[in-house]
């Protein structure tokens, strides 16, 4: 195993794991971190040939992050915005499955673009607001 890749699982292991046992961080102030995590790892995959397996660690990294958001979601609180953030996941999930062994970028920038506009939503919304939406987010889930 790489030093690299060994260093890409720990960064993601660890977010997984703040993830999960950060109960008492409110889910407002994790969720913009998880989200520049794959924003990273997106940044760093397209550095990489797409044959690289460096890339496809990159990229099952940051699938792994979105599985942590994913996973986080509770349809109890907010059902509507939750099945959409799920959807949405998954179909981001899918693109870096996508990008991992195809030429290009393509993918990459496009759940790229969308995380981004994911965060900057997040981010643009009344620090009142957001615990109320955080409430779609199941507390160190």
């Amino acid at each position: 195993m790489s030093v690299a890749h060994s260093s890409i699982t720990a960064a993601a292991g660890r977010c997984a794991h703040r993830a999960r046992l950060r109960a008492s961080a409110p889910a407002a102030t994790v969720l913009p971190g998880l989200m520049d995590g794959v924003l990273g790892l997106i940044s760093r995959a397209r550095g990489c040939e797409s044959q690289d397996p460096e890339r496809r660690r990159l990229v099952g990294a940051a699938c792994s992050i979105i599985a942590v958001l994913r996973g986080s979601l509770d349809a109890s609180a907010d059902a509507s915005l939750a099945v959409n953030l799920d959807d949405l996941y998954e179909y981001m999930c899918r693109q870096l499955g996508r990008a991992g062994c195809q030429e290009g970028s393509d993918q990459l920038d496009e759940v790229a673009h969308l995380m981004h506009e994911l965060r900057g939503a997040w981010i643009a919304l009344p620090h009142v607001m957001r615990p109320a939406l955080a409430g779609a987010f199941q507390e160190g889930a």
